[in-house]
């Protein structure tokens, strides 16, 4: 099995992060979007210069939190701007709410995601 390297950045607290900087890095994943409506200026600039990449969406962020339907919407508008062979990611983490014992939520999130881009998103 290969063993790759990479990075996950996030554009509010690695700003003006460059892949080349990092010697060795053969991925970069950031977080473009959470819950419902929130999105991440300049996420798409941190994927520059990398060979493969990655988007992510965090599941029920504070604050923000909505159906699968309504986080996977505001996902797919900002995830169609990455390269088209980007890893689609949901992060899911957040154990003091109901998210880890949701898994009919991640399956309709996924399901809306693959069919609107193409792709069959992770887990994170």
């Amino acid at each position: 099995m290969a063993n790759y390297f990479g990075a996950d950045v996030h554009a509010r607290y690695q700003a003006g992060f460059k892949v080349k900087n990092l010697p060795g890095c053969d991925f970069v994943i950031t977080k473009c979007t959470g819950g419902t409506s929130f999105k991440i200026d300049g996420w798409l600039g941190m994927l520059d210069g990398a060979s493969k990449t990655g988007v992510y969406h965090y599941a029920r962020e504070r604050g923000y939190q909505g159906t699968a339907k309504q986080e996977a919407e505001n996902f797919i508008s900002e995830a169609k701007k990455a390269p088209s062979d980007a890893m689609l990611v949901l992060d899911w983490e957040e154990a003091t709410n109901t998210n880890l014992g949701d898994t009919a939520w991640v399956l309709e999130w996924c399901q809306i995601v693959e069919k609107a881009l193409g792709r069959k998103p992770v887990i994170y």
